[in-house]
């Protein structure tokens, strides 16, 4: 009888998969929970119990999208900003950041871009494509790049912190670099937690 009674009261203790809202995560959980699944409703995401803090099961997806409709130029040959993005993201987790547009061009053929998080950079190029009647092999270029990033410190998966995310752009030596965008083809920051 004292199995029946002790597997009782394990099945009491440990229901199988808990379901509420992220306000309303257990609190009292200890060692003795270490495992047990929960799903957060308002964020359709699965987080498990690893004794002491909760750890999200899958990535979140697109935390932040940001686009601009109109073309972005510039003479300066300092990195001017085009694109801001400003989200909150999990301390510990890997982040899949794009920047996308439908072209890059400079008059006199080389403009530099920079993906930047705060004054870090995750990345910079310089991109050819002249503006005006040239070859088609120096015709502007779409704009498609992408930098993974993550955020160390102690993990945690209600552990978030601002991340502010700026696509620049200067040009390299003279001309006028422009950044083409639409409202059919904007240009862009994705930011994604995979």
């Amino acid at each position: 009888m004292a199995d029946f009674t002790y597997n009782w009261g394990r099945l009491d203790d440990y229901p199988g998969l808990f379901i509420c809202d992220l306000v309303d995560l257990p609190v009292g959980w200890g060692p003795d929970h270490t495992g047990m699944l929960v799903y957060v409703r308002d964020e359709r995401l699965f987080y498990t119990w690893d004794g002491t803090d909760w750890g999200r099961r899958v990535p979140a997806g697109e935390l932040k999208a940001v686009s601009v409709a109109s073309p972005v130029s510039t003479t300066s040959t300092s990195f001017v900003v085009a694109v801001t993005a400003s989200t909150e993201v999990p301390i510990g987790r890997s982040i899949l950041v794009v920047a996308q547009g439908p072209s890059v061009a400079n008059s006199n053929g080389l403009t530099d871009l920079a993906l930047m998080r705060d004054s870090v950079s995750l990345m910079s190029w310089s991109q050819p494509g002249r503006s005006g009647s040239v070859p088609s092999y120096e015709r502007p270029h779409p704009l498609h790049m992408s930098a993974k990033d993550r955020l160390t410190g102690t993990v945690g998966a209600l552990t978030t912190v601002n991340y502010t995310l700026q696509f620049r752009v200067n040009t390299d030596i003279l001309g006028t670099s422009t950044l083409g965008a639409s409202a059919e083809a904007p240009l862009g920051i994705t930011v994604i937690e995979v």
